[in-house]
């Protein structure tokens, strides 16, 4: 927040921070009742939080935590900010092509596979795979659920390995990602569909749509699988 207002000095726009901790369900109920008791509307809500990479653990709420922090905490909170979201509001999922490297079907999707018990039906990789495939399954549940309220839903894939923490939690992703990064995109270049996806006018009226490099980009076949995002 300090870099923004040190890049618009003389912006009248106020900018208002409000904490929310993605591993714990009460912090997002919370965090839902304050902006909606606060503002009225919402243009765009942009999902963008994520993590990767972790060990096994679980939430307080009993969730493995990618699952929770990836998906199902995003899921909740954007049902509960609908009361803000009307028509030309945007909702923007950030997802990524690994995706495409998700074990899950219709067969499988279930709790028990996507929030394990234990640490020897975990694989940090997979969790992430899978919490990115549910990302895309809800933003096209939304768009079909939400589209008469004109209100557009994207997902999107923001880059390969972009700079940032995000392989923080074990020194062989470090070391990968340090590799490989003169080769990626930068943070700005990364966020450039995503903002593409929440500010662009010719995607006015468009909905249920996933973006990659600004670009409209079929999915895999499992993300687009109705029945796998209606689970």
């Amino acid at each position: 927040s300090e870099n923004i207002r040190a890049e618009k000095p003389d912006s009248n726009n106020t900018l208002d921070v409000v904490k929310v901790d993605l591993q714990s369900l009460n912090s997002v109920i919370t965090f839902t009742n304050i902006v909606n008791e606060k503002y009225k509307r919402i243009d765009m809500l942009i999902l963008n939080a994520g993590v990767f990479g972790l060990p096994f653990t679980k939430t307080e709420d009993g969730f493995e935590t990618t699952f929770q922090v990836n998906h199902l905490s995003q899921f909740l909170l954007t049902l509960l900010l609908k009361p803000l979201l009307s028509i030309g509001s945007r909702v923007v999922i950030v997802s990524s092509e690994s995706h495409r490297f998700s074990n899950l079907s219709v067969n499988n999707i279930t709790m028990s596979h996507l929030s394990p018990e234990s640490a020897s039906l975990y694989w940090d990789m997979m969790a992430y795979n899978n919490s990115k495939l549910c990302n895309i399954l809800f933003a096209r549940y939304l768009a079909k659920k939400w589209q008469s309220d004109g209100i557009s839903v994207f997902s999107l894939h923001p880059g390969n390995m972009v700079s940032s923490s995000l392989s923080r939690n074990w020194w062989l992703y470090r070391l990968l990602f340090a590799f490989v990064r003169p080769f990626t995109k930068s943070m700005q270049q990364a966020a450039s569909t995503t903002i593409f996806c929440a500010t662009a006018n010719e995607l006015s009226g468009v909905t249920g749509v996933y973006f990659n490099n600004c670009y409209r980009c079929e999915e895999s076949k499992a993300a687009s699988n109705d029945e796998m995002a209606l689970v």
